[in-house]
């Protein structure tokens, strides 16, 4: 890094890149970084290239444009204009053995019982908070939810594998 690099990098506002959420242009980088979680965890990361003899705050814009396109793309509008409103973390970080089920949707195939989908999402309340939710939906068996029994034709009994 030469001299002349080092005096842009002082000369950076520091008070616009930590006003908003998912943008920062650490000293270590030459370009600035979006950030946009997604439902994993994980964030998606991108560095959006400040081009000579732009000012830093067209290069702002750029990135605050990225961000918001992606965010909606990924969560929809209206969960993406809640996100941005969170000041704490809006997208759950999973520990490495979660206690219970993750945010999302996966199948658990339980012994001794039929297997099950668990929907779980964080719902925000009327305070701002948020709490936990869950769903259960188990298939394939005579006692679960959503039963699997398909009701076939009786022409179609003939065939081979549809009793």
């Amino acid at each position: 890094m030469t001299s002349e690099d080092s005096d842009s990098v002082s000369e950076r506002n520091l008070a616009l890149w930590t006003s908003t959420k998912y943008v920062s242009w650490p000293y270590v980088h030459a370009n600035p970084i979006v950030r946009v979680p997604t439902p994993s965890g994980q964030p998606e990361s991108r560095s959006i290239p400040h081009r000579a003899g732009v000012s830093e705050q067209v290069t702002f814009r750029r990135c605050v444009q990225y961000r918001d396109k992606r965010g909606v793309e990924i969560w929809g509008k209206q969960r993406w204009a809640e996100m941005l409103k969170v000041q704490a973390r809006s997208v759950a970080r999973h520990r490495e053995s979660p206690a219970g089920p993750q945010t999302g949707v996966f199948l658990y195939e339980r012994s001794n019982s039929a297997p099950v989908w668990i929907a779980t999402w964080y719902e925000l309340l009327d305070d701002g908070s948020r709490r936990k939710r869950s769903k259960e939906f188990s298939f394939g068996t005579a006692r679960a939810k959503c039963g699997m029994r398909i009701k076939i034709h009786p022409k179609l009994r003939q065939f081979p594998g549809l009793s």
